[in-house]
């Protein structure tokens, strides 16, 4: 049976924009959300570095803020662009915010997205614990 529904302009633009979110951070089909959240969830400092050799705390902001808050990579570079300037992305100096650059850039949070999943499919290939 068909049914009719109304929709506002503004209804559709939040459903056309959920559609396109949900393809833009599909996990691969080689990682699962359990070991996404495994690795979130994961305390230990030596068994994060094994499964994804940068920065942890940071590259876990990125994937929560990705795949569990659903959050667009533009705000996620926004966010670490506010952090960066008032130096408090990172906990010790050895990573400085001019160094690193991170003034709003999508790219760079988009190409440390990718690395983290190369990474974890390798790791969930060979886990090293």
């Amino acid at each position: 049976m068909k049914k009719i529904i109304k929709l506002t302009e503004k209804d559709l633009t939040n459903i056309v924009k959920r559609i396109i979110n949900e393809k833009k951070y599909k996990i691969p089909k080689e990682v699962s959300i359990e070991l996404i959240n495994r690795y979130l969830n994961e305390e230990d400092p030596d068994v994060l570095r094994k499964m994804c050799g940068y920065n942890y705390k940071v590259m876990k902001k990125i994937i929560k803020s990705t795949y569990i808050d659903h959050i667009p990579l533009k705000e996620i570079a926004d966010e670490f662009g506010k952090l960066s300037k008032n130096g408090k992305l990172f906990d010790n100096d050895e990573y400085s915010n001019s160094k690193w650059g991170w003034n709003n850039d999508e790219k760079k949070i988009l190409a440390l997205r990718n690395y983290f999943l190369k990474s974890l499919k390798e790791w969930s290939d060979n886990p090293t614990e």
